[in-house]
């Protein structure tokens, strides 16, 4: 593999060529023991810890590079935002090559209670009262489900109808 160029080397007057092979990068690889992220939830960004490159050289020839913090800015990765559900593939690029990395954006299918809030017993005029409430959360590949608990950290994502509670 590689292709030759020739050195010129002169010596008092007179030359001769030598020919010598030059390594070269053709190509790169997601390495079989990369152990980066690969399902995202619909609005996370990629997240190349753990992301492993087979670097392929022209003489058959192969290296690694890990990613790291130290050699961050070698890398580039597209999309770089928000992942949405269209997304099915990053594209990374190290060394001017670039590969393709299958991802899995899910994104949320349905919630459920888990567990209802301490009070659940009211007075007409009342305010709706969450503390206590938990929620199961499923996503669209039918595996991934999380619980959320409605506390301070999580309250904006939350939102109750009616907030008053009445007879009807």
């Amino acid at each position: 593999g590689g292709y030759n160029q020739v050195v010129t080397i002169t010596y008092k007057g007179k030359t001769v060529d030598l020919q010598v092979k030059v390594k070269f990068l053709q190509n790169i690889e997601i390495a079989n023991d990369t152990t980066n992220k690969t399902k995202y939830k619909v609005g996370e960004t990629f997240n190349p810890v753990g992301l492993k490159l087979k670097l392929n050289y022209s003489d058959s020839t192969s290296d690694t590079v890990t990613y790291s913090a130290s050699n961050a800015s070698g890398f580039t990765f597209e999309p770089s935002g928000a992942l949405a559900k269209t997304n099915t593939s990053v594209k990374i690029k190290y060394a001017e090559k670039e590969v393709n990395q299958t991802i899995e954006v899910i994104e949320l299918k349905s919630i459920s209670i888990k567990a209802s809030p301490s009070k659940i017993n009211y007075s007409t005029g009342e305010t709706f009262n969450p503390a206590g409430l938990k929620l199961e959360l499923t996503y669209s590949d039918d595996t991934t489900k999380e619980e959320v608990e409605y506390n301070n950290t999580t309250k904006a994502d939350f939102s109750f109808s009616p907030t008053t509670i009445s007879v009807s």
